[in-house]
């Protein structure tokens, strides 16, 4: 999943992106999400977020998993 937006001139800012990858042979999956610094804070993390688990749940996922990195 991509958060983008457009400027005036049509240029394209890439602000956020989620990933989700199910676990071969399992009902698992992991995750990956990112946001651009200066549009933290602002809802497009919870937003990817939900987009994402409302993915596991229609691929019928059991678990999803992810490991929070350190800035």
């Amino acid at each position: 999943l991509v958060v983008e937006r457009k400027d005036a001139k049509g240029n394209r800012d890439i602000l956020g992106m989620g990933r989700l990858t199910k676990v071969p042979g399992t009902a698992d999956a992991t995750f990956g999400l990112a946001v651009k610094d200066q549009w933290q804070h602002q809802g497009i993390g919870l937003k990817l977020m939900q987009k994402l688990l409302q993915v596991a749940k229609d691929e019928k996922m059991e678990k999803i998993a992810a490991r929070m990195l350190p800035e």
